[in-house]
């Protein structure tokens, strides 16, 4: 083990300190230091839980944790706390300056007592102290002669531990007053926290309590510029070839498929922070990194985001009053992906709409041109703004009156639905046909490789190649090709058709309150909309 200690703050060896001076010098040294740093392991009931604390003045920390083979961290810049990874959140506002005492004052009662303060499961003011400190001799611990300090913590009131105080053993290393290991007696049981690190005064950029990073903006543009692809697909029925198909209607397009007012970008294509455009790769979205070459560690190192395979079907606005619907459809999906992209870079909801184009002060990373390139609120089909209601923890975003605008499939007339369903039927090039009819050709070869890789290649081609496979099926007499065909037919879930699930509401909520205060309908297409 290593064991850290600024030089200045080395506990000077005295003569037979007795227990109470000790452990107050220890709490007074890890109270008055610039920074403290914990690393420790606990072990309770055949459980093992390991934890890093860290702390920088009165207002930055961090607390991160791995249990069971899941972790979390929780974060503050002396700003605010931002989460990731497992978390027993409570909902309650959390002090910050509260947690970061108690990361200073766990020296001396718990490492869990600072985890349990940065969930909000502490009640206001709610704080423990040792009490009956006495010595409790000395014990060899790994060949090393470690003073033991006894005492006694109260047991707390939000925490049902029961009402007997809690029995605590600390051993400290006499050489430099370093806590080892501490020794707690919980409803019969013996919780071990061991100190695997401890360090006091040592530098600590504030770099390390930023949530903030380069690499983090570009994953989070990079989801933003992939939804956008995915909404494209979701419309059109095909990937875009560039991601300037975004921008405007491609010519290779049929005029009767459905295309947005406005593309499906927020004004322009976002580029990740090293000005590099994102590139569209088969099945995936691909930012590569600080160098802009494929490969690469940290900042470097390519990140890159799956894409659902089209389904060839394109959906249809036969009529002005569709071409609207959709049209908000698309809009309100792309605001909502830039309050995601937003929060996902921040660990924060956007105060108010301007923030998604307006670069504000305690941003240290930003993205060219904001997060809405558009430099304002968009308006409607309808000649409004969209609205962008914010919250702490969740953002709405919808038409100015989602109830009034709202399209349902009830609401059809029988031409627009006739146009819809026809306009709806998959969509390939003669090329692409013959290419299928190849693979499926492949399925019947002797050589399993060849079988093999026609139905992979197969399956690439999206949802859509089930009518051509299934056509091909009444003919086929290969037992082996036609157990593939159906094996790759019943694979593509049997969804309901874009252009029925989009007519629902106009309106969405981003983060916790996903789904309240909306109508059954909204509520019930709210999974589309989600980012």
């Amino acid at each position: 083990m290593r064991w850290f200690l600024a030089p200045l703050l080395v506990f000077a060896p005295a003569q037979d300190p007795s227990a109470s001076d000790m452990l107050q010098s220890l709490r007074d040294r890890a109270e008055k230091a610039r920074t403290i740093r914990i690393e420790f392991s606990l072990d309770f009931a055949g459980e093992r839980v390991a934890g890093t604390t860290k702390a920088k003045g009165p207002d930055r920390w961090s607390i991160e944790f791995t249990a069971a083979g899941e972790g979390g961290r929780m974060v503050c810049d002396g700003r605010k706390i931002v989460r990731t990874g497992k978390w027993d959140e409570r909902r309650k506002r959390i002090s910050i300056a509260a947690v970061g005492e108690d990361i200073r004052r766990s020296v001396a009662t718990s490492f869990l007592l600072p985890v349990l303060s940065a969930m909000g499961a502490l009640e206001d003011g709610e704080r423990i102290d040792p009490a009956g400190v006495k010595d409790g001799g000395t014990e060899t611990v790994d060949g090393r002669k470690l003073r033991v300090i006894e005492y006694t913590i109260s047991a707390l009131k939000s925490v049902s531990f029961g009402r007997e105080s809690i029995q605590v053993r600390l051993f400290v290393d006499p050489s430099n007053g370093a806590p080892v290991k501490r020794e707690i007696r919980i409803w019969n049981q013996q919780v071990v926290e061991t100190v695997t690190a401890f360090a006091l005064d040592e530098e600590m950029p504030d770099s390390d309590f930023s949530f903030q990073s380069r690499r983090g903006l570009a994953r989070a543009a990079c989801g933003q510029v992939a939804r956008s692809v995915e909404l494209y697909a979701r419309f059109t029925g095909r990937h875009p070839e560039t991601p300037e198909d975004l921008v405007r209607r491609p010519e290779r397009l049929e005029p009767e498929v459905f295309w947005p007012d406005g593309g499906f970008v927020l004004g322009a294509v976002p580029k990740d922070p090293w000005g590099n455009a994102f590139e569209l790769r088969r099945g995936a979205l691909v930012c590569l990194g600080a160098d802009g070459k494929p490969g690469g560690a940290g900042d470097a190192e390519d990140i890159a985001i799956e894409l659902p395979a089209p389904s060839r079907r394109p959906v249809g606005a036969p009529t002005e009053r569709l071409q609207r619907h959709y049209s908000a459809r698309v809009r309100v999906h792309l605001l909502a992906a830039a309050v995601r992209a937003f929060h996902e870079t921040y660990g924060e909801m956007p105060g108010r709409k301007s923030i998604l184009w307006e670069k504000p002060a305690w941003a240290e990373v930003w993205p060219e041109g904001g997060w809405c390139p558009l430099g304002k609120v968009p308006d409607d089909p309808w000649g409004e703004p969209y609205r962008i209601v914010s919250d702490e923890t969740w953002v709405r975003v919808q038409v100015r009156d989602p109830r009034s605008r709202r399209l349902t499939p009830k609401m059809l007339t029988e031409e627009e639905r006739r146009r819809i369903e026809e306009i709806w039927q998959p969509r390939f090039s003669d090329a692409e046909r013959k290419e299928i009819a190849g693979l499926m050709d492949r399925l019947s070869e002797d050589d399993l490789e060849i079988r093999d890789a026609a139905e992979a290649e197969l399956r690439r081609f999206g949802p859509g190649v089930a009518a051509l496979i299934e056509e091909r099926l009444k003919t086929e007499r290969d037992a082996d090709a036609r157990a593939r065909m159906n094996q790759i037919v019943q694979s593509f879930p049997r969804a309901k058709p874009v252009w029925l699930v989009e007519l629902a509401g106009l309106s969405t909520i981003v983060g916790s309150r996903d789904g309240v205060d909306m109508t059954p309908e909204e509520r019930n297409a709210l999974g589309t909309l989600k980012t």
